[in-house]
């Protein structure tokens, strides 16, 4: 009944329908609650789901400190079962509430300490989310799946560490102290939400990972893991038959969690044989001042996005300084980069980019050549160009000069060529005249700064 009725409170949470889903997921709470239910294992865990989603609808009303209420109840909960994929909601829910609290406090000690409170949260929930990811998530589709129903987490946790940054920030000048801990901190999860799953798969490709590895080991590896895959098929059948309603198999969990132990000991012996193994399967994101030695050089500077619902941020990185500049929300950046789109790609031609609303022709960015003479309206391509350039790359101008720039575009930012971007709006002379940034500045594109790093290592 409790799932039912959760299944329920979220359709209507979908639609926007609060009152409906406030009464389902009480519903649920309730019957989770009843002791007649106590026997089933699952009752807790619609208790603590229960509780979240309340704690969501609590606080979407305004009811702030009943949702922190709810979010502790399910956290703690959660903990004491040791169900982690329960929890990070619950974490993230605190996060988010303590944020919101800390934004309407009037006293200036009470504020910072929402904050910090708020961010000690958002910390829990992503290393969380981490443990889970390591631990238990292994199928490419799986962790990628996770890793995208996570995504927001982080998002949200690199947003208010970013927040704080500015906060303390000197204006027009490099981030130093505690400004530069936190833009430090905030650029950390961005990388490690944006390159985890890619450096896994890169870490993976690599046909001479198992190099100096006992032959061995990795037969009686890949036996524990078809043994792993034969018993998780055995409970699943047993689990939907009539007799497993009510029945466990004792043996087959055991040897599982026997093979899961076993299959943990042989992984250490793996990268203790390999320790290139070790570095490109599990590697980690890098830091910004990994970043600033590994990755750039004394002509580059780094520009990596990070767009959010409410606002987004541009972490610009040199060899010798960081700064951090607070740009609008998402779905501004979005309508701009449409406008952009729509002037340098005839309408025949564009088609919709799968998670966004602009435009595209191929999954590629950049310029290229053609032989069909330029039509269009220079002036009107200048006008969006020049609006999409003083919004994501003129506040970081001082920084940049002539150098390279390596960029780590986010969401729509993926789909424009940086190069067509111009410095003025004034298209009156044509589009030959027009001071396009790739004439002062060689671009460069990458999925992370972290993924680089990763590449240099493969090919050295």
């Amino acid at each position: 009944y409790s799932i039912y009725e959760l299944g329920l409170g979220r359709l209507d949470y979908a639609n926007n329908q609060l009152d409906s889903a406030k009464k389902h997921f009480s519903s649920a709470l309730s019957a989770a609650d009843n002791p007649l239910y106590g026997k089933f294992g699952q009752s807790r865990r619609w208790r603590i789901a229960s509780r979240t989603s309340l704690g969501d609808i609590a606080l979407q009303q305004g009811r702030v400190p009943d949702a922190i209420k709810l979010y502790n109840a399910a956290s703690d909960g959660a903990r004491k079962d040791k169900r982690a994929d329960l929890r990070w909601p619950a974490l993230r829910g605190i996060g988010k509430s303590k944020w919101v609290q800390a934004a309407s406090e009037k006293d200036r000690k009470k504020s910072v300490k929402l904050r910090e409170e708020a961010i000690a949260a958002y910390r829990d929930a992503v290393t969380t989310i981490e443990a889970i990811r390591e631990g238990s998530i292994s199928a490419d589709e799986s962790r990628t799946t996770f890793l995208a129903t996570t995504a927001e987490v982080f998002d949200e946790a690199a947003s208010a560490l970013a927040e704080r940054a500015l906060m303390a920030a000197q204006p027009g000048q490099l981030l130093t102290g505690a400004s530069l801990a936190d833009a430090a901190e905030a650029f950390k999860i961005v990388e490690l939400g944006r390159a985890r799953s890619l450096l896994e798969m890169l870490g993976e490709a690599n046909a001479n990972i198992t190099e100096g590895v006992p032959a061995d080991i990795l037969k009686r590896r890949q036996d524990n893991l078809n043994r792993q895959q034969e018993i998780a098929q055995q409970l699943a059948e047993l689990e939907n038959s009539e007799e497993g309603k009510s029945k466990t198999n004792p043996a087959l969990e055991a040897e599982m969690a026997q093979l899961s132990a076993d299959d943990d000991s042989m992984e250490n012996q793996i990268k203790a044989a390999s320790p290139r193994y070790a570095s490109l399967t599990s590697p980690q994101p890098l830091t910004l001042a990994e970043t600033q030695q590994q990755v750039l050089d004394d002509q580059t500077t780094l520009l990596e996005y990070s767009l959010g619902a409410k606002d987004s941020y541009l972490w610009v990185v040199t060899q010798n300084g960081v700064a951090l500049y607070k740009l609008p929300a998402r779905a501004v950046v979005e309508q701009q980069v449409r406008e952009f789109r729509d002037a340098i790609i005839p309408e025949k031609l564009r088609r919709q980019v799968i998670g966004s609303d602009t435009t595209a022709t191929a999954p590629t960015r950049g310029l290229g050549l053609s032989s069909a003479p330029v039509t269009g309206n220079a002036v009107s391509f200048a006008t969006v160009s020049n609006s999409l350039y003083k919004t994501v790359v003129e506040p970081a101008a001082s920084m940049i000069g002539e150098k390279r720039l390596l960029i780590v575009a986010d969401g729509a930012l993926n789909y424009i060529p940086f190069e067509a971007l111009v410095k003025t709006n004034d298209g009156s002379a044509g589009y030959a005249a027009l001071p396009y940034l790739v004439t002062t500045n060689e671009i460069v594109y990458a999925p992370s700064a972290s993924v680089i790093a990763v590449i240099r290592k493969q090919v050295s």
